[in-house]
């Protein structure tokens, strides 16, 4: 996936600004960017999930839970696991630049699509 691109509209249905929404699912400073999703995702583990909260009620670190899992608790209290980028593709040349699209249109990314169906239509503007 191009550097730089990130998704966070999922994160942002309370009006939180971007960077408001970025902040939000990181869990510390030193990590690097993700695209992680959330318990409503269509492909959420949700017997993982519940296993993450057992281990957070039993003192587990962070760290042994995320290994355990693949869950983590974002700095705004809810939960999270990673949606792998491996096999996506943005392909700016599906519109002009300043013009609108959609998501689905710029990125070929199915493990996305198959937690969140509805953001191939999310409508995007391209800009320089």
């Amino acid at each position: 996936m191009a550097e730089g691109i990130f998704f966070v509209a999922i994160l942002r249905d309370r009006g939180a600004t971007h960077r408001e929404a970025m902040e939000a699912v990181r869990p510390s400073e030193d990590m690097p960017w993700f695209q992680f999703a959330g318990e409503n995702a269509q492909t959420a583990a949700l017997d993982s999930l519940r296993l993450a909260q057992n281990m957070e009620i039993n003192d587990y670190s962070t760290d042994e839970i995320w290994r355990e899992t693949g869950w983590y608790k974002g700095k705004d209290g809810k939960w999270r696991f990673e949606i792998s980028d491996d096999d996506a593709v943005v392909d700016l040349s599906k519109t002009a630049t300043d013009a609108g699209t959609t998501l689905g249109n710029i990125l070929s990314h199915d493990k996305l699509y198959s937690a969140y169906p509805e953001l191939q239509g999310l409508s995007v503007i391209v800009s320089s």
